[in-house]
């Protein structure tokens, strides 16, 4: 019987969240069985909540997941929730995955600093990586 892993998908991914849940299927491809648990795409203030209560929310769902996946070489604007999920992943003590895509021009250096691991855009590295470190 295969393990399903419980995946966090960080707010870097929301910077096209749809496109990277089709390239996704290749965690189907590889045998992968896996839930996403996403943070809300919004900033607090457009979810209606504090910061703080924001920050309890990816806390607890990040307490949920296997692992923290991170789209590296996004947007500046999302690199302050992603700095956060990187903190709340390792206070949890929760793996931390950086996946580059191929054309990524630069990783963020605190990912480089706390990712357990960085792979490629590739299903079966992507997958391996969740595997050995979920």
């Amino acid at each position: 019987m295969h393990k399903t892993y419980n995946l966090f998908i960080s707010h870097s991914w929301t910077f096209n969240l749809e496109a990277c849940k089709k390239k996704i299927k290749f965690f189907e491809k590889a045998n992968l069985k896996h839930n996403f648990i996403e943070a809300h795409p919004l900033n607090p203030e457009a979810a209606g909540t504090s910061e703080k209560e924001y920050l309890k929310h990816i806390d607890q769902a990040i307490k949920k997941s296997d692992c923290v996946l991170v789209l590296a070489g996004t947007h500046e604007a999302q690199n302050y929730w992603t700095q956060k999920e990187v903190e709340l992943a390792k206070s949890n003590k929760k793996p931390i995955i950086v996946i580059e895509p191929w054309l990524s021009a630069r990783t963020m250096p605190m990912l480089n600093e706390h990712a357990d691991i960085i792979v490629k855009w590739n299903g079966k590295k992507i997958s391996d990586a969740i595997r050995t470190f979920a």
